[in-house]
């Protein structure tokens, strides 16, 4: 959009058109779709300042308060979950293929005769 707006005013260059600063700001505007500011520094710093509070607040509410710190010998890492896990998964097919197995067998001895 700038360069068309350059190009209307007859440059050649898109970097050598020299715009007011009333200008600039318009087209910034048009170009980023921004508001435009109309906040003094102070009105800035006190909404910052509310916002601060307000996450500070948010925070502290939803950690219950205080957090208390873990203790640092007790915490499983995932390597010895993902070991953990793997004898168990082990002890359920041990015990699902002895199972099948034993069942095979009756059924065997049953109709075998």
């Amino acid at each position: 959009m700038i360069y068309g707006i350059q190009r209307s005013m007859g440059c050649e260059d898109a970097f050598t058109v020299k715009l007011s600063e009333t200008e600039k700001r318009r087209v910034r505007q048009q170009v980023l779709r921004e508001p435009a500011v109309r906040e003094s520094v102070e009105e800035m710093k006190q909404r910052l300042n509310l916002m601060k509070s307000i996450v500070d607040d948010t925070r502290q509410v939803m950690s219950g308060g205080a957090a208390e710190p873990r203790p640092k010998g007790v915490a499983i890492d995932g390597a010895m979950m993902g070991a953990i896990f793997a004898v168990i998964l082990a002890v359920i097919l041990g015990a699902s293929a002895h199972a099948f197995q034993n069942l095979y067998y009756a059924v065997l001895k049953r109709f075998n005769r």
